[in-house]
């Protein structure tokens, strides 16, 4: 799953943003958690489902965005646990 690097608690981001054909998500909890990555358009429908899987507390975990048959525009990427649940604006160019 992720790199099993030590990352601060809570991290969730994505790079570059905006991108044009894909971006590098970076993702961390608190606790050990089962999540989900998704990716859903400005009408809340959901794109695509990018990962999911269980996090270790502190570990970071890394996901690629690939978008490139994807329509240029605003999308939201949607990173849930079991606890929470926190969106990135991401812009595809």
């Amino acid at each position: 799953m992720g790199d099993n690097s030590e990352t601060a608690p809570g991290t969730y981001f994505m790079y570059p943003n905006p991108f044009t054909t894909s971006a590098n998500v970076h993702f961390s909890f608190y606790e050990n958690t089962d999540y989900s990555l998704v990716l859903y358009d400005l009408k809340g429908l959901k794109v695509k489902e990018v990962k999911q899987g269980k996090a270790l507390k502190n570990v970071e975990e890394t996901a690629v965005l690939q978008a490139s048959w994807l329509s240029k525009g605003i999308y939201l990427l949607r990173l849930e646990s079991n606890k929470e649940a926190k969106n990135l604006r991401v812009i595809l160019q």
